[in-house]
C-alpha cells in the first residue's frame, strides 16, 4: 500500500492499526507544526514486557511497510511510572478550547489524571499555562528522542523552560536556505525592496557562527537580522529585530547575501580588564560584535538581538574597551586612535 504524500490521516491510521497488538500508553502528534507532521508514541510490548519508544516523521512516511520508517528505542520503567505519577495531578479542562486551526498538537497518555480516566489534550503551539506537569512529561519524553527533535519540545514548552532563545525567532520551518524558492516565503513587494535593499549594500555586516548567520541591516534603523540554519535538514529560523510581522525585507536582503557570499565580519571587542600575562587574556577572552563606532560610542550586538550604543570612555576618559578583531585595513583602530587622541589633547 503506498500513501498519497499529503495523506497524513492515513498514515495515522496505518500506523495504529500495524502497532494494534501492542499496548499504546502514550501518543503525541505534531500535526502541521511549523511544515512538519511527526508522531511520537509509547507501546508496551506484552512478549517482551518491556516499553518502546517510537517516532516517525509522517513526510518520509510513503508505505505501508512501517518498519522502514520507525526510529525506535526501548524505554525503562522508571519513566513511565514517572509519567502516571505526574498526570496523576493533572487535571484537563475538557471544556477549555486550546485548539488553534493550525500548528496544533494532540498528546494522549493511558494514564488516570485529576478528572479523567485518561489524559487527552489538544493544544495550539505552546503547552497551556498552568500544566506545568505536562511540561514535566514531554521533558521525560524527549529525554529519550535524538536531539534533532528537541526544537519540537523548545517550542512547545517555551512558557515553562526558560531555555528558550534570546532571539525571537520565526517558527520552524523546512526550507534550503541556499537553492529554495524564495518567492514561496516572501510576498512580491517584499521581494522587490529586498532585492533593492542588497543592490543598495545595505547589508552592512554579515557573518557566520557555528549554525547562525548575523547580520545588521541598514533600513528606517539599524536592524539585527539572524537566522538559524540545518545544512543536513534545512531547518531554518530567521529573526528580524524590526517590527514587520513576517518575512521581511531585511531577512530577503540577507538571504541574497548570503547566496552570494557577500560577507563582511563584525568588529570584536571586549571590556578592558587587568590580565598577568598574554595567555591570561587569551583564555579569559569574551568578545561581542560591533558594527563600529560613532562619535563616543560603540555599537554592539545585545543578547536579545539589537543594536545598542555604549560609551567607549570610563569617567577618567581611558577607552573602556579592547579591539579583538578588526577588519584587513584597521579601520576601527584608526578611528579610536584618533578619538583617543582628540580627547587627551
Amino acid at each position: 500500500m503506498t500513501f498519497n504524500e499529503k495523506d497524513y490521516k492515513g498514515k495515522l491510521e496505518c500506523i495504529e492499526k500495524y502497532y494494534s497488538n501492542d499496548t499504546l500508553f502514550f501518543a503525541a502528534y505534531f500535526n502541521n507544526y511549523n511544515n512538519f507532521h511527526i508522531y511520537i508514541r509509547i507501546d508496551y510490548i506484552e512478549k517482551l514486557k518491556s516499553y518502546k519508544l517510537r517516532w516517525f516523521d509522517l513526510d518520509f512516511v510513503k508505505t505501508s511497510k512501517l518498519s522502514v520508517y520507525e526510529s525506535s528505542e526501548y524505554i525503562e520503567e522508571d519513566v513511565i511510572l514517572e509519567i502516571e505519577k505526574l498526570c496523576s495531578t493533572l487535571t484537563i479542562d475538557q471544556k477549555k478550547n486550546y485548539w488553534g486551526k493550525e500548528n496544533n498538537v494532540g498528546i494522549y497518555i493511558d494514564s488516570k489524571c485529576n478528572n479523567s480516566q485518561e489524559v487527552k489534550i489538544k493544544f495550539y503551539k505552546y503547552i497551556p499555562e498552568g500544566h506545568n506537569e505536562l511540561y514535566e512529561i514531554m521533558s521525560l519524553v524527549f529525554d529519550n528522542l535524538p536531539s534533532k527533535l528537541n526544537p519540537f519540545f523548545r517550542e512547545i514548552s517555551y512558557i515553562y523552560s526558560g531555555e528558550a532563545d534570546n532571539f525571537a525567532y520565526e517558527n520552524n520551518f523546512r526550507f534550503d536556505l541556499f537553492k529554495g524558492d524564495l518567492d514561496k516565503l516572501f510576498e512580491i513587494p517584499v521581494v522587490i525592496r529586498g532585492t533593492r535593499y542588497y543592490d543598495e549594500r545595505r547589508v552592512l555586516f554579515l557573518e557566520k557562527v557555528d549554525d547562525r548567520y548575523f547580520a545588521v541591516v541598514n533600513g528606517n534603523e539599524l536592524y539585527v537580522v539572524i537566522i538559524k540554519y540545518d545544512e543536513v535538514s534545512k531547518d531554518m529560523q530567521v529573526y528580524c529585530s524590526c517590527p514587520y510581522e513576517g518575512f521581511c525585507k531585511h531577512v530577503y536582503a540577507v538571504i541574497m547575501a548570503i547566496r552570494e557570499k557577500d560577507f563582511k565580519k563584525f568588529y570584536k571587542i571586549m571590556p578592558k580588564r587587568n590580565y598577568s600575562d598574554m595567555f591570561d587574556k587569551l583564555m579569559n577572552i569574551n568578545y561581542v560584535f560591533s558594527i563600529g563606532m560613532v562619535e563616543d560610542v560603540f555599537g554592539i550586538l545585545t543578547d536579545d538581538g539589537n543594536v545598542k550604543w555604549l560609551p567607549i570612555l570610563d569617567e577618567d576618559n581611558n577607552s573602556k574597551w579592547v579591539i579583538v578583531e578588526d577588519d584587513n585595513d584597521n579601520k576601527l583602530t584608526k578611528t579610536m586612535t584618533r578619538f583617543l587622541d582628540t580627547v587627551n589633547k
